[in-house]
């Protein structure tokens, strides 16, 4: 999540679609591809933490949940269902388990795609999201990447973490009627920490599109921590300008268009456009062609289906930075929202807690939120991250803000985004985003 980022519609979904699938109005945020995800959420793993815990306060900018919680019956707990798994096995797409080299490891009448991690908790997610929904539309086996801790995000010290560690990917599967893999069930990694039986894993060169040269400010290649952890020597292919969202050049690029170059006359046009050029620390600086069989992005972060969806460096303090005043009113009208929803005779049009999730540091504010009457967790003071690791503070904010009656958040904040649609997909609750007045 950043401070300086926003988002308009990515999607608009068909009518006809099921209700966990489907946009919310025309404010919608997120598109229907990332709807599927937003369903399988691990909250077993993360609801055994929070119980004993005081309150909260972490990531990104203020988020606000009014409420008493709603708890769906979607699907996610594996411990009561019977997914039907065999169909989606790993087993069936690759040769093994996790091998010293990616490449033994492919079944050879396969075809997959994958992608690099960019940022924080939630933009991974989003970017696993798209992953997916690439691997849908272009009947290839999507690889997950690992969630991996940056410090500007995370905090140091953290590890690598499965995105299975934190959602139900066999539930995914099943509902998607997709196979997934992860990267861990790919090639063997110092997973964990774990550098045991890692001495005979070999470094494979990797040919790779790259989405940053197109869209980037200065049109050179992102830096991936993924790429020396899984022991690939990559090198990158500009994507052709026609793939951006838009038609021509821009601040993002389209879903679609990325499909059409994984096909072989896709391919060939857009290998017309530009050379490819070695990866940055490339030990064998040798310059690839992206590969077929495993088709590779730098960055999916940036792309979308319908229109684009982040202002990048248009946002400015002001926008992103609000007084309580602008969370309060929010507050105020989603506590009108729930009465017109609800009822007058239903408890959830009397909500009156207010629970706050935010990374100020500064401790004024913290007690301004006191005064205010409003609840948070003091994730350092419950030493969270130390007892658990570092990614359970953002995990516990995430899963408190998605069992909200309803939802205020911060119009520049991926946190806000993915909260705002598990709380209309899971709970039926309204939402509302705070701006400056």
């Amino acid at each position: 999540m950043s401070n300086n980022i926003a988002y308009t519609p990515l999607h608009q979904t068909d009518s006809n679609e099921s209700s966990s699938s489907r946009e919310y109005g025309s404010s919608s945020q997120l598109g229907d591809h990332v709807a599927w995800l937003l369903r399988f959420f691990r909250r077993s793993r993360v609801a055994m933490l929070i119980v004993p815990v005081a309150l909260l306060g972490a990531l990104g900018l203020a988020h606000v949940f009014v409420g008493q919680a709603k708890v769906s019956e979607s699907g996610l707990d594996t411990a009561t269902r019977n997914y039907p798994l065999v169909a989606h096995d790993s087993s069936r797409y690759l040769n093994g388990a996790a091998m010293n080299s990616f490449r033994e490891n492919l079944k050879k009448d396969a075809k997959y795609v994958t992608a690099w991690n960019y940022a924080g908790l939630t933009n991974d997610f989003m970017v696993h999201c798209n992953i997916i929904y690439l691997g849908m539309i272009s009947s290839r086996i999507p690889i997950i990447p690992p969630f991996v801790p940056l410090s500007q995000h995370i905090g140091n010290g953290g590890f690598l973490q499965d995105f299975s560690e934190f959602f139900d990917l066999p539930g995914l599967r099943a509902a998607l009627n997709h196979p997934i893999l992860e990267w861990s069930q790919v090639k063997k990694a110092p997973y964990a920490g774990n550098t045991a039986n890692l001495k005979d894993v070999v470094e494979e060169p990797l040919g790779c599109w790259s989405n940053w040269e197109l869209i980037g400010p200065n049109g050179d290649i992102v830096y991936t921590e993924l790429a020396p952890f899984l022991r690939l020597d990559v090198s990158y292919t500009p994507t052709p300008e026609y793939i951006g969202l838009t038609g021509k050049p821009g601040y993002h690029t389209s879903l679609w268009g990325l499909v059409s170059i994984l096909y072989p006359d896709g391919r060939a046009k857009a290998l017309r456009q530009k050379e490819s050029v070695p990866s940055i620390g490339a030990s064998q600086n040798q310059a690839l062609l992206p590969d077929d069989q495993l088709a590779c992005f730098d960055v999916l972060y940036f792309s979308g289906v319908r229109e684009e969806w982040e202002c990048g460096p248009e946002a400015t303090p002001e926008t992103c930075f609000l007084p309580l005043s602008a969370y309060s009113d929010q507050v105020k009208k989603i506590q009108s929202d729930l009465l017109a929803l609800h009822g007058p005779k239903s408890p959830l049009s009397k909500v009156t807690h207010v629970f706050v999730a935010s990374d100020e540091k500064n401790n004024e504010w913290w007690g301004s939120i006191r005064q205010q009457g409003w609840y948070f967790i003091d994730h350092g003071s419950e030493n969270i991250a130390e007892v658990h690791g570092s990614w359970y503070p953002s995990l516990i904010d995430a899963y408190i803000l998605a069992r909200g009656a309803g939802f205020v958040g911060t119009r520049q904040s991926t946190m806000s985004l993915v909260a705002a649609r598990r709380v209309q997909d899971w709970n039926g609750g309204p939402t509302r985003m705070a701006q400056s007045r």
